[in-house]
């Protein structure tokens, strides 16, 4: 109970506590609060009351304008700062009950505030994930028996949105402008929407640090990622998006606007409302599994005001527990390929259907696409109209009180006819402008000096076309040979011009956002004819309108920067399923992009063809890394997702439309005539020469496998633009927009590995090597150059390495070349190291086919022994005959101690998607014995049956077992220990023993399986596994296995690696435990079978002086029992004399 008096039906009481950003009129400055029956609390004055163990040292958080940074915090500091809000609003606190003035200054009422964005949202991904509307939608458009997409139950489908044009509730939408098409229309036709829509959906906010790129969220850390939910209304131009979402998903049907509820309520305050979630038929693949239930029972409904009514009318009465996919998997899901997330990106849930008709999500489904009308008060709708005002609620009813979203509320506004604006783009010099902003003081840039001291282009590239073209003049003066500001300054020039080889590049400007095109007709060409046949095919409306999609701005990065081949969900077509794994088929992409200036539009604003190059500031190299496989499998019905957000490398110079003039040259011939607001006479296409190389690993020459031209692009960057606006989306300075892939109408033109292969069918010549698609460790370069009469206008290059699990450096330094070279031609990707054995051959067979669907390539099967002396005792136990072991007969006995390796039919494991990527799945055999004397070292090195094994393993009974091996241990390859034993004296006292068997080779094992069995001993685990990370300085020769006796101990390659954090390794280093270290293990396990040493028989005389002193010593060694009885002692001729030598030795 609070002191405040609250409401029983209110949304806000202190069992919700939800967060927000507000302002007032008396004190317009944003403000985090948390709304309270009807009030706000001003969090910026009582952060002093925050000073628990997280918060303590972090109450700057609540002075923000935004709730990011407190977001960034983990989730521990998220719910601290819940029990301090409800101890100091309770009843029976005295600190602001009793604060009068305190108190009179903290608490705000609601509806004296007026409410902004939560959140600075970086990203914006909307998901697909409401069975009964998927069903719903496949039905109108392909009919009962074809309803779901093959891919629909197999994975969260998703797309990324426009983060600039989600809205807080009360903001009004533009009916959008845009292409349509009828059904029987022969031409499309640009005018507003006639179906706008809305969405019911809700969307979570993300929180946590960010993550980087090619970095993870597993299943069972999602919750942590989680902040908290809003209502969303995902605002829909039917008629728009049908027309052009085919091939790359929704675009202007729906960035022209996206309302959510102001309030955020947290997880926590719906945890009581958790529900069972809905089964999931087929099971999902094990990344994206969790048993914990994660559904809510959230009501919902949508009503609609119409103009002059005071009456909200109810027309959908839906439940968030009608989502088939959660909100963990969601997430899991867009992470998976590698896709980096940060606090404040918003994922949408995708319109909430139910299984009634009274419970349908959007007007699509209410009015059945169109066919019927739908009561809205004493009026009827089939879509939305003008002036319309949708309102969307959610509340959680509790017992006694209520869990309550607010309101999200919109009024669609009439269509805004088109504003001609225009754009222009400038570039950048190698030349530190902080050092020079005083030069210019020209009339557009005197007063704006500062926009060189900025850490990014941005602030420049919103100034308008003149201070950009003013900006020019400048410096083309400044660095002329006849001006000596500059030139004649020897402490400002040493300064202000850096070499660009000591230069370190970054990207240019922070991109709002990222928009791809698909506009060179080759290349449309091309793909029409490997995906619909025939010949010059191209979808109905590629002629008519610039096709896009939405990509993803935070996987944009400047060249140099690694690539991680992503991880993805992928189908052959000869298969029933689904399988999850690393993508087979990354490939590049030849493109360019232009940067936009000038100031930002607003939402509903367009931008005309006459002015679109003044917003146009300049262009870059691109290359957009492309899966595929996974795009194969995804990308229908909402386009482009995880097949493309897993990288973008753009070259670091933007170089100005300015320095590009005189190469423009005459547009391509558009046939059919483009619309007219598309249409433009002048020139503005550019003749600038492309090229692509490729250097493979362990090459240092670039090969050339692309030649291609800008001039081949059928649409112009300035139809682009103005498409992209002309449904009203907002743009802002430094958002990015690509060309999509150029090619030429030449083979060796074609942009992309996926035209210059064919699709794969077949091989692109790369130096004397070939290629399908992009190997691991392959470096792409693009670069880009116009020719001018005596100088170049180049843009450097744009540069970037595809990597699985980066470099492994192999630390064993005698291999034998030949079994080396094999081994290392079909390097294998991830390794299970420990898959136990316990004598059923079938449930043995059966961790192994799961191990190898999961993603491993590579399994060890362990049998494991335990003590070699205890073995014995218990043989003999077992025997009738008395007699001693050390007798003859008994050699039988004692080889039965250790049984042979288990046979598993391989047959019977599914290795067809290692095959295809050229993979070839390996199946070792692995003992593992635990030593407890000296006499147990000798048994296992001398016993017959355990030369039978790939891999040997020893569990050292104590430190003398392990100063053994760390001199005599060449005959074993993995030591490891009992996971969970409290008193491993060797792992805590003797760091250098474990450093010195580590530098002879020899690997140090973790086990999982028993942190996840038993929470009990999970403490244990990682404490040891924490010291043994210590010890190795991070990790250097450990390996992590999962010691797997039931399905459910294994984990996928990622998880496993991921675990390897909670034992204190760096995530950068995770994917070496399951991956490099274990291939090192093998490695050393292939040559110690296949190479002993080498060996030079000479007799004593001819031994060289400098070697006789180690002569002697091996003679004083010789005379030590243990020493000779070790070595074989080899006698040969003698230099003069038939006779055997008795000074010749091994």
């Amino acid at each position: 109970m609070s002191f405040i008096d609250i409401a029983s039906d209110s949304d806000f009481p202190i069992q919700n506590l939800p967060y927000g950003v507000f302002s007032t009129e008396a004190n317009p400055k944003k403000r985090i609060g948390v709304a309270i029956g009807e009030y706000i609390l001003d969090l910026s004055l009582v952060k002093h009351f925050f000073t628990g163990p997280n918060l303590s040292i972090n109450q700057h958080v609540f002075e923000q304008d935004s709730l990011n940074k407190f977001m960034e915090l983990p989730k521990a500091a998220w719910q601290e700062a819940r029990v301090v809000l409800q101890s100091l609003l309770g009843k029976d606190d005295e600190r602001l009950r009793d604060n009068t003035e305190l108190r009179t200054k903290a608490l705000v009422r609601r509806q004296c505030a007026t409410m902004h964005l939560p959140a600075h949202i970086g990203d914006y991904t909307d998901f697909y994930s409401s069975i009964h509307h998927a069903t719903n939608v496949g039905i109108m458009f392909r009919g009962k028996d074809n309803a779901l997409m093959p891919n629909w139950r197999w994975l969260p489908v998703g797309y990324h949105g426009r983060s600039s044009s989600i809205v807080p509730s009360g903001v009004g939408i533009h009916r959008p402008w845009g292409q349509t098409k009828a059904d029987d229309a022969v031409v499309p036709t640009f005018c507003p929407s006639k179906l706008v829509d809305f969405e019911l959906e809700m969307a979570f906010f993300v929180g946590g640090p960010p993550t980087k790129l090619g970095e993870t969220v597993s299943i069972e850390r999602a919750a942590e990622r989680i902040f908290g939910m809003v209502l969303m209304n995902d605002w829909s131009a039917r008629d728009i998006q049908k027309w052009e979402y085919v091939p790359l998903g929704p675009f202007l049907g729906k960035s022209f606007g996206t309302t959510i509820s102001p309030w955020i309520v947290t997880m926590d305050a719906l945890a009581p409302f958790v529900t069972d979630n809905m089964k999931q038929d087929p099971a999902p693949l094990p990344y994206l599994k969790h048993d914990d239930p994660y559904n809510f029972d959230i009501k919902l409904e949508v009503a609609i005001k119409p103009e002059n009514c005071s009456v909200d009318h109810v027309v959908s009465r839906s439940n968030f527990k009608y989502m088939y996919w959660t909100m963990k998997q969601q997430l899991v899901h867009h992470t998976c390929n590698g896709c980096n997330i940060r606090a404040g990106d918003l994922m949408g849930s995708g319109t909430i259907s139910g299984p009634e008709e009274g419970s349908f999500g959007s007007m699509l489904e209410l009015s059945w696409k169109g066919t019927k009308a739908v009561a809205v008060g004493d009026q009827t709708r089939k879509f939305i109209n003008d002036n319309d005002e949708v309102t969307l609620r959610g509340w959680c009813e509790g017992r006694g009180y209520r869990i309550g979203f607010g309101e999200c509320r919109g009024k669609l506004l009439p269509a805004v006819k088109p504003k001609k604006r225009i754009g222009v783009a400038i570039g950048d010099y190698i030349l530190d402008l902080s050092l020079v902003k005083h030069f210019f003081s020209g009339p557009n840039l005197c007063t704006k000096q500062y926009v060189f001291e900025q850490e990014t282009l941005n602030e420049f590239m919103k100034l308008p076309k003149a201070a950009w073209r003013e900006a020019r003049s400048v410096l083309q003066s400044l660095l002329s040979a006849d001006d000596k500001r500059l030139r004649d300054n020897a402490e400002l020039r040493s300064k202000a011009l850096v070499a660009r080889k000591d230069a370190t590049m970054h990207l240019p400007a922070d991109i709002g956002d990222y928009t791809d095109f698909f506009s060179s007709i080759h290349h449309a060409n091309n793909c029409g004819v490997l995906f619909l046949g025939g010949s010059d095919q191209l979808w109905p409306n590629w002629r008519q309108l610039p096709v896009a999609y939405h990509g993803r701005a935070s996987s944009v990065v400047p060249s140099g920067t690694e690539i991680r081949r992503p991880w993805g969900q992928t189908k052959a077509d000869d298969v029933a399923e689904p399988a999850f794994g690393a993508s087979k088929c990354v490939d590049f992409e030849l493109e360019m992009a232009f940067f936009v200036g000038g100031p930002p539009t607003k939402l509903g604003e367009t931008i005309p063809i006459e002015e679109a190059s003044e917003r146009i500031f300049g262009m870059v190299l691109m290359n957009d890394w492309s899966a595929r496989d996974i795009q194969k499998w995804e990308s229908v019905p909402l386009g482009p997702f995880l097949g493309k957000s897993f990288g973008t490398t753009i070259s670091p110079w933007v170089i100005t439309m300015d320095a590009l003039a005189p190469f423009i040259i005459d547009n391509m011939k558009q046939d059919p005539s483009p619309l007219p607001y598309l249409k433009h006479d002048d020139a503005y296409n550019f003749d600038i020469y492309l090229e692509v190389t490729i250097k493979p690993e362990g090459s240092d020459v670039d090969h050339v496998v692309c030649r291609s031209n800008f001039k081949y692009m059928y649409w112009t960057i300035k139809q682009q633009l103005v498409h992209h606006t002309c449904n009203g989306c907002n743009i802002r300075a430094g958002d990015l927009m690509g060309s999509g892939t150029i090619s030429g109408p030449e083979e060796s033109s074609f942009g992309s590995m996926l035209e210059l292969s064919w699709n794969g069918m077949k091989t692109v010549a790369v130096g004397d090597q070939t290629r399908k698609f992009i190997n691991d460790n392959d470096e792409v370069t693009l670069r880009g150059w116009c020719e001018g009469h005596g100088y170049r206008i180049g843009f450097g290059e744009c540069r970037g390495k595809v990597q699985f699990i980066g470099n492994i450096s192999l630390e064993i330094e005698t291999l034998v070349g030949t079994m080396a070279s094999a081994f290392i031609e079909n390097q294998f990707q991830f390794a299970e190291m420990n898959i136990q054995h316990k004598g059923n051959a079938d449930k043995t067979l059966a961790l192994v086919r799961r191990a190898v669907r999961m993603g491993y390539d590579c399994v060890v099967i362990n049998t494991d022994i335990g003590d070699i002396n205890q073995s014995i005792e218990d043989v003999l136990q077992e025997s009738s005959n008395e007699e001693p072991p050390k007798k003859k007969k008994k050699k039988g006995k004692r080889e039965n101690i250790i049984p042979d390796p288990v046979q598993i039919d391989v047959s019977k494991v599914n290795t067809a998607d290692l095959e295809v990527a050229g993979k070839k799945f390996r199946l070792y055999s692995r003992l593992t014995v635990t030593l407890s004397d000296s006499t147990s070292v000798y048994m296992l090195m001398h016993h017959p049956q355990a030369h039978k094994y790939d891999l040997i393993a020893v569990r050292p009974g104590d430190d003398r077992i392990l100063q053994t091996l760390s001199r005599k241990g060449d005959f074993i390859d993995i030591i490891t220990y009992d996971q969970t034993a409290t008193s491993i004296r060797w792992l805590y006292s003797k760091s250098g023993l474990i450093q010195t068997c580590i530098s002879e080779g020899l690997s140090f094992e973790i086990t999982y399986a028993e942190a996840l069995k038993d929470s009990s001993q999970r403490r244990q685990v990682l404490t040891n596994a924490r010291q043994l990370l210590l010890i190795t300085r991070g990790g250097r020769g450990v390996i992590l296995a999962s010691g797997a006796e039931e399905i459910i101990d294994l984990r996928a390659p990622y998880d496993a690696a991921n675990l390897s954090i909670l034992f204190g390794g760096r995530p950068e280093d995770s994917r070496k435990f399951v991956a490099g270290n274990a291939k090192k293990a093998l490695l050393r396990a292939e040559s110690r079978k296949t190479l002993k040493g080498a060996m030079v028989v000479t007799s004593a005389e001819d031994i060289p002086s400098h070697l006789v002193n180690r002569k002697s010593e091996l003679e004083r060694l010789m005379s030590v029992p243990e020493f000779r009885a070790q070595l074989e002692v080899v006698e040969g001729p003698s230099k003069d004399s038939e006779e055997p030598s008795k000074d010749v030795d091994k």
